[in-house]
């Protein structure tokens, strides 16, 4: 039996615009790429946490959000829902352990900017929306924990290994 070449097997590679690849991975595991929410019309303030400033949104009736498949995030919101998961978005101060190493973790009381952090559900919606999308959410009637929601129903629910078969 002969061996395949490199020749060969970049033959029979398959060539894809990024977007057809997106689609058809998507495809052949039944996902989809986001859930579109519709909104109600409302309005949201809040003090935003970098420059203290008020922010006011308002959405109108029928606009929507999508709140994108975890596998579809871009390299913002990734860096963004990287941060989050290892508590780097809240203020850091350094720790020395019993053992005397020294290392940075998250400051306690959790703060940001000085300023009390808000709970950790506002900021993975945060992490994964970005700030406008997030605060269009709000303003339309949905709740930061919606956003975990609608990743539960995206994301096929993953076998438990610890589990006997």
């Amino acid at each position: 039996m002969a061996a395949t070449t490199a020749a060969q097997r970049k033959a029979r590679r398959p060539k894809l615009k990024l977007e057809q690849m997106r689609e058809q991975a998507l495809d052949a595991r039944d996902m989809q790429d986001g859930v579109e929410l519709d909104l109600v019309a409302g309005k949201h303030e809040e003090i935003d946490l970098e420059t203290g400033e008020v922010v006011v949104t308002e959405v109108a009736d029928g606009e929507t959000v999508v709140v994108p498949h975890p596998l579809m995030l871009s390299d913002e919101r990734q860096e963004a829902l990287d941060l989050f998961n290892r508590d780097e978005d809240l203020d850091q101060e350094e720790y020395t352990d019993d053992a005397g190493n020294k290392s940075t973790r998250a400051k306690r009381p959790y703060t940001i900017g000085g300023q009390p952090a808000p709970p950790g559900a506002w900021r993975l919606a945060r992490a994964i929306q970005g700030a406008e999308d997030h605060r269009r959410l709000l303003a339309g009637g949905g709740h930061s924990n919606d956003v975990q929601l609608a990743w539960q129903l995206i994301t096929p629910a993953q076998p438990d290994p610890t589990r006997a078969r």
